[in-house]
């Protein structure tokens, strides 16, 4: 797989709640995998947006249990088949402390 530039984007204290790492997507990006490494104690939801950026909605990545899952208050990989997006957006939705890396890859 090949990763999306930039390639690692971090929440972390100094940016807190509302904190987001975002990535443009292109169609020939079919199959994406979010890695979050955590030190972060909050939660993160996945939002996807199809109009470019303007608005977003949440969305369902694959958890590592292999459930479908629009938070995640852990790290791991997360899966998604592209479904036309052209944004995709890991925020952090709520906020105790610490911080997290997280990275985006894709398959054609």
């Amino acid at each position: 797989m090949a990763q999306i530039l930039p390639q690692v984007q971090t929440i972390s204290t100094d940016t807190g709640a509302g904190a987001s790492a975002t990535w443009p997507i292109e169609t020939r990006m079919r199959a994406l995998t979010m890695q979050i490494q955590s030190g972060l104690s909050g939660t993160i939801t996945f939002y996807g947006s199809i109009d470019g950026g303007q608005t977003y909605s949440a969305i369902g990545m694959t958890i590592p249990a292999g459930t479908i899952a629009t938070t995640t208050t852990t790290a791991g990989l997360f899966t998604l088949i592209n479904p036309g997006l052209t944004q995709l957006r890991a925020k952090c939705t709520t906020f105790s402390s610490g911080a997290c890396d997280v990275s985006l890859a894709f398959a054609t």
